[in-house]
């Protein structure tokens, strides 16, 4: 479930002291579903974002010379606002 070991430890701390963790393993577990949610919808812009580019550059390469560079990665510093931000979309994630 995800979990960190310092949120089990916090859980079994109270259930071993007698007490009842449910309310606690219940909000942990929606604040994880919130949190798991947010990222699908980050990770379908970036896939919509990366679909576009694939599309582009299908189209650029198509009309470059064979041997002749396309610039893709270049490309990106040219992106229209309409777009995500390249930059946003390709940061390393923080592991939780």
């Amino acid at each position: 479930m995800g979990f960190t070991l310092s949120e089990l430890s916090e859980i079994l701390k109270v259930r071993d002291g007698g007490g009842v963790p449910c309310h606690r393993v219940l909000s942990l577990t929606e604040e994880k579903l919130h949190s798991l949610e947010e990222q699908i919808k980050e990770l379908r812009r970036t896939q919509r974002y990366m679909k576009e580019l694939v599309r582009e550059w299908r189209v650029k390469l198509g009309r470059t010379k064979t041997g002749a560079k396309a610039m893709l990665l270049h490309s990106l510093a040219d992106r229209p606002n309409g777009l995500p931000n390249s930059r946003g979309n390709f940061r390393r994630r923080k592991r939780s």
